[in-house]
């Protein structure tokens, strides 16, 4: 049976324009500009992760010390792997060290936590679709960035999901990647763990945990209106290589990454535009991680 394998990032960007997921699923191209927010975001999980690590380490081990020592070795770890992150990738180390601070104030304000980590960034695969007539098969893949409990989840295994912002606005619960979450756990709450940048706010303010409410029926509803409508919209769209664009969304959020491509009027400026602003990437593997837990 043909298999089709997703995730939230291939599922968004067919969405919102098939065009847009050929320049940057089929073809693997990246913009060569640097997108600071983007930038701020990989260090940023790169420190969560680190130091969420250390807490499960050490937590699972059979003398564990005061919850106080554990957090204060987590947040050097963290900043070491944090500064590692910006000299291996080239990052610049100012915005780096403005991300570090952050997680430090982060990491103050949550000093007295009773979160404990049962697992950093945990991929999943799970079968949504199957149809013998079809000959379909629609898999969807992710990776979590934290799962966790505390009293306050009354310690149930509750998915985060790590955002940073410089507004103080909450993110929407119609995510594709929200839904992800909590539909490979089967969880009916998720936890936006936002951590805001905004020099002019509180601590308070800067760092929210809001949590959302994913019920069994709205993930269905969720699976079967989205995920396998989408999903067979892509199986067709890769067997006729036909991939349209949809100018409605060249200018949502802060713009397309691909749009100066296409605005190219000729094939010749476009050809002009993709070799001299975009380089080809990788090839875009969501399975690369996935053999550790099949939902």
């Amino acid at each position: 049976m043909r298999t089709i394998i997703i995730d939230s990032q291939i599922l968004t960007a067919f969405m919102e324009c098939s065009e847009k997921y050929d320049l940057m699923f089929i073809q693997n191209l990246k913009s060569m500009e640097v997108v600071d927010p983007l930038v701020k975001g990989d260090v940023l999980h790169t420190g969560l992760e680190a130091y969420y690590r250390h807490l499960k380490k050490v937590l699972n081990e059979n003398v564990v010390p005061e919850r106080k020592i554990i957090h204060e070795a987590g947040v050097e770890i963290s900043v070491v792997e944090m500064r590692a992150k910006a000299a291996l990738n080239g990052i610049n180390l100012d915005l780096a060290e403005e991300v570090i601070k952050t997680i430090l104030e982060y990491f103050e304000f949550y000093k007295d936590d009773d979160l404990i980590p049962l697992e950093i960034e945990e991929p999943f695969i799970k079968e949504i679709y199957a149809n013998e007539e079809e000959d379909l098969r629609i898999l969807y893949a992710g990776k979590i960035d934290l799962i966790a409990t505390s009293a306050r989840y009354q310690w149930k295994p509750t998915p985060f999901d790590n955002k940073s912002t410089t507004r103080n606005s909450t993110p929407s619960s119609r995510s594709n990647q929200f839904f992800g979450y909590t539909d490979a756990l089967d969880s009916n709450l998720l936890v936006i763990n936002r951590i805001g940048f905004q020099k002019s706010l509180s601590a308070a303010e800067r760092f929210k945990r809001l949590p959302v409410s994913y019920p069994p029926e709205y993930r269905e509803k969720w699976r079967r209106e989205t995920v396998v409508k989408w999903g067979r919209k892509l199986a067709w769209a890769l067997d006729n290589q036909e991939f349209e664009e949809n100018i409605s969304s060249c200018d949502k959020f802060s713009g397309c990454t691909f749009k100066k491509i296409c605005e190219s009027i000729t094939p010749e400026a476009r050809e002009w535009v993709i070799q001299s602003q975009y380089v080809t990437g990788d090839s875009w593997d969501i399975t690369r991680s996935m053999g550790k837990k099949n939902a």
